[in-house]
């Protein structure tokens, strides 16, 4: 996904070791499709990393980036290099978090994206109405011109009126950098539904902290709810009352 743009280096003075890091990764990201970077706190990793990558897409050796981080607070150095570097980008996170109708609630996933399931379907919702109307460069100037993830949300909505989650998982197809938090790459139902148009053989992908992927069937684990365990067995005894073994089943997984 070319862009059409000269990519340098952000910093006049490069810290020690950036640039051989940076030479290195670009002459090795042709003989192996994975690369280790093992650098100690305060290098500048991130800078280093990005810049390679996209001037790896630059020469066309992928289409595109995909840049994954724990936690959403991680999301925000990736956004400031990417924007001191000039790289066009989309960052995806959390749909509730992002919404302007559930941002501070207390309210379940499972019932946020109900609820706006049907505002969608109805056409209730006006800030997912105007998704479509909403030109490219004018959400880019806002996504690039925002500091953090947070004020990227805030600002799409108060500024432009649109859905902050379905403009920027839209935009993710427009530009060659996608930050984004690990759900969306290694939970696979996610990945399909939020981002089905990246391809895995036409994209870098960067896993910040990788040391996590020893464990990230612990990380990226699903959870349920106590009262949810609580409410299948009450449904249970009304309309199935002959499956005691399932009811059985699940009251002890409630004592877990």
């Amino acid at each position: 996904m070319s862009s059409g743009k000269d990519y340098v280096f952000p910093y006049e003075r490069p810290r020690a070791g950036q640039l051989n890091l940076v030479n290195a990764i670009l002459n090795f990201s042709s003989q192996s499709p994975i690369i280790i970077v093992n650098a100690p706190t305060g290098f500048g990793k991130t800078v280093s990393i990005l810049y390679s990558a996209i001037k790896i897409v630059e020469r066309g050796d992928v289409g595109r980036i995909l840049y994954i981080v724990r936690t959403r607070n991680e999301l925000d150095p990736v956004i400031k290099e990417a924007r001191r570097i000039g790289i066009d980008f989309t960052v995806v996170y959390s749909g509730k978090r992002m919404c302007p109708y559930a941002m501070g609630r207390s309210i379940s996933s499972e019932g946020f994206w109900t609820i706006c399931s049907i505002l969608r379907l109805k056409g209730r919702c006006p800030y997912y109405n105007r998704v479509a109307t909403r030109s490219t460069s004018t959400i880019k100037r806002i996504v690039s011109g925002s500091e953090d993830h947070f004020t990227i949300a805030k600002n799409l909505f108060s500024k432009a009126g649109v859905c902050p989650y379905f403009t920027l998982l839209s935009l993710s197809e427009e530009v060659p950098l996608t930050i984004a938090t690990y759900p969306y790459l290694f939970k696979e139902r996610i990945l399909l539904s939020a981002l089905p148009h990246i391809d895995p053989s036409e994209t870098l992908v960067i896993m910040d902290e990788a040391h996590n992927i020893a464990n990230i069937g612990g990380i990226m684990g699903e959870s349920i709810e106590v009262r949810a365990i609580n409410a299948a067995i009450e449904e249970i005894r009304e309309f199935k009352q002959e499956e005691k073994e399932v009811i059985d089943a699940l009251s002890a997984l409630s004592m877990i």
